[in-house]
């Protein structure tokens, strides 16, 4: 790491508080708050005995979060644009929040395939985040990390060793809650499960492995990626790979390592600032950036002062030194500044007559239609027909109308002429189109099942 980290990492897990100070990349004293319940009331005096007891000497937090009120959610949508993603993950919120009241969300695009888009959202109560938020400002903790659990197994999978075009998937039993993992062969995660507590009539092992067997067959039968093994970690008796196994095709292999909690508290602080399921909000993230450099804009600011006071004060003292030569430059300056007022005043005059010369000269103006032509011929899409190209001369410039069709889907549509029109704005003759194309394109009704689609666009701009 370029830069080593002092911050505590904190766990809070089905109301375990459980901490860990590392101090420049040296895990320092851990420590558990033993026998009471941790909620939000008491979340203050929790983190307050955890600085004390592990001896934190710094500000920063990462805090993993696992709680009742905090949702988890897997859906499949068609592929779709950022603008119109993010409106409709909105709306799906709102559906999908278990509670009344401001919701806010995180979400990963995991499994693309067979034209869906399988998108994990995780859902957090606003005053849940205002509330821990609030608790960091009073204790005078700088919040760098708020992320669900699961974050600490979906990041294993880019530790485990993988073979080329190969998946993996990992089984953890952290805190008594089973979560699945899945991921491509550079440790991507493309679906993350949460098992609830098991029913008492189903072995914990049969339900697992029949979860594990479905979320395989489903991937198989998505993409092309095979599993040679399964993964497996717990940090209790509660559940072992014997009594998975038997309900399973695939050979489990143990974690490589034995971690214990101080290890996974260490994952939870150098996990990415950047990391999609952080609930950090912005403006706290920024604070450390914006306090320096107000500080430094101040001492700045202090050290230019000083330095245009000592700089006025050497001025000052050479003016009183050379004050008679000084007098005599000014009064060359001014006669070369009345030797230049003529020279200027002959120059204009010679620049009007070349200028009538000019005119009488160019009596006629180059075409364009043709080299402009013969240019969109080059950059124009194969999947584009272009049945009219209109482009006449004005006094300001040219006005340029294409008139043209495509026979894909409206998403290719959008995005092929999206390319034209930047290869024309980025091209040699400039062209500035007008934005009602895309409004023209998604208001034309789609052609029956059984012809291909047929999508008209008109640009209209100007060329300069």
């Amino acid at each position: 790491m370029k830069k080593k980290q002092t911050i505590l990492s904190v766990s809070l897990s089905n109301g375990r508080l459980k901490a860990l100070s590392i101090v420049k990349n040296t895990i320092g004293q851990s420590w558990e708050r033993p026998g009471r319940h941790v909620s939000l009331d008491t979340l203050r005096d929790a983190l307050e005995e955890a600085i004390h007891h592990t001896q934190f000497p710094g500000t920063q937090l990462a805090m993993l979060v696992d709680h009742p009120r905090l949702a988890t959610r897997t859906i499949q949508i068609p592929p779709m644009v950022l603008t119109d993603l993010l409106p409709f993950l909105e709306r799906k919120v709102q559906q999908e929040k278990p509670w009344e009241g401001p919701a806010a969300w995180r979400y990963r695009i995991g499994l693309e395939a067979r034209g869906k888009l399988h998108i994990h959202l995780d859902i957090w109560p606003q005053d849940y985040i205002d509330t821990i938020v609030h608790i960091c400002q009073e204790l005078g903790l700088s919040l760098r990390q708020l992320a669900p659990l699961s974050a600490l197994s979906e990041s294993q999978l880019s530790t485990l060793p993988v073979e080329p075009g190969k998946g993996s998937i990992l089984i953890t039993l952290l805190e008594g809650k089973i979560i699945i993992v899945a991921g491509k062969e550079d440790g991507t995660p493309i679906w993350t499960r949460h098992l609830f507590p098991a029913q008492d009539w189903v072995p914990l092992g049969e339900r697992v492995g029949t979860e594990v067997n479905r979320t395989m067959m489903f991937i198989t039968q998505q993409t092309n990626i095979k599993f040679p093994c399964i993964w497996f970690w717990n940090d209790e008796e509660r559940l072992t790979a014997g009594e998975i196994q038997p309900h399973v095709n695939t050979p489990l292999v143990p974690f490589p390592i034995k971690p214990d909690w101080n290890y996974w508290l260490w994952v939870g602080a150098m996990l990415p600032v950047n990391l999609p399921s952080n609930f950090t909000p912005t403006q706290v993230l920024q604070a450390p950036l914006r306090n320096t450099l107000t500080k430094t804009f101040v001492a700045m600011l202090a050290a230019f002062i000083l330095f245009g006071v000592g700089t006025t004060s050497v001025i000052e003292g050479y003016l009183a030194r050379h004050r008679t030569a000084i007098q005599t430059m000014t009064e060359q300056v001014t006669a070369i500044q009345q030797d230049q007022a003529q020279w200027e005043s002959r120059l204009m005059s010679l620049d009007t007559k070349r200028q009538w010369a000019q005119s009488v000269s160019e009596t006629t103006t180059p075409e364009l239609e043709g080299p402009f032509l013969s240019y969109l011929g080059s950059i124009i899409p194969t999947q584009v027909i272009l049945r009219k190209a209109f482009v006449e001369r004005t006094q300001d410039g040219w006005n340029v109308e294409l008139d043209g069709s495509t026979s894909t889907n409206l998403a290719a549509t959008l995005l092929l002429v999206d390319q034209f029109i930047q290869q024309l704005a980025n091209g040699p003759y400039h062209v500035t189109l007008h934005e009602d194309w895309r409004d023209q394109l998604l208001t034309q009704t789609a052609t029956p099942s059984n012809e291909r689609p047929l999508y008209r666009f008109t640009l209209k701009g100007t060329m300069s």
